[in-house]
């Protein structure tokens, strides 16, 4: 049974949290006591995570822990993609910081693959160029 502190801590909950008009429709739906404490959980999780925001401590990251990510490695003036599986969550803080993404780091192979087209294409292109200088 629910004390009656209980119960007015609910309705509180429901009346600071919820927009008007909402309210009723909640009141009036016979949501549970317990039902009515779990969304006023979720609620305060979101404002934390809402002041997180505001102080620019909450990061939205490109990936996560687990995921693959493609690099461009050069080796012997020859560029190619290479997988690179993400273990630590340094290691996706460090291509973020480091502006990686859609640089030389890419989420998917197709993207790595359209990127390196278009870096040898500007190589060749560049390479044209400076022989056409010589000559």
């Amino acid at each position: 049974m629910m004390d009656k502190n209980t119960s007015e801590q609910c309705r509180r909950t429901r009346e600071d949290f919820l927009p008007t008009g909402i309210q009723d429709v909640v009141l009036t739906d016979g949501k549970s006591v317990e039902e009515c404490l779990e969304w006023k959980n979720v609620l305060e999780r979101l404002a934390e995570y809402e002041d997180l925001e505001e102080q620019g401590k909450l990061l939205k990251l490109p990936c996560a822990v687990g995921d693959t990510v493609y690099r461009f490695y050069t080796v012997n003036d020859e560029t190619k993609i290479y997988e690179h599986r993400l273990t630590t969550l340094t290691n996706i803080v460090n291509i973020t910081e480091a502006g990686e993404i859609g640089k030389t780091v890419f989420l998917t192979q197709k993207e790595a693959e359209a990127a390196l087209k278009e870096l040898q294409t500007l190589e060749n292109w560049k390479g044209d160029e400076d022989e056409n200088r010589r000559t």
